[in-house]
């Protein structure tokens, strides 16, 4: 009976550690996703203010 009781314990803990790695992968994903966003925007702005730079202003 107590080492039924253990085996049940050992389950949720590692059930446990499972959803708190998945969690911590859902969050490191979402970071990445995030920065790439960022990195991306970034990029397409530096191009657009290249283009507006580059041409004559006309008065």
């Amino acid at each position: 009976m107590h080492r039924l009781r253990m085996s049940i314990r050992a389950r949720i803990m590692l059930l446990s550690m499972g959803f708190s790695a998945l969690i911590a992968l859902g969050v490191c994903l979402a970071s990445l996703s995030s920065a790439r966003r960022s990195a991306m925007r970034a990029t397409a702005q530096s191009v657009e203010y290249g283009r507006t730079a580059a041409r004559p202003c006309s008065p």
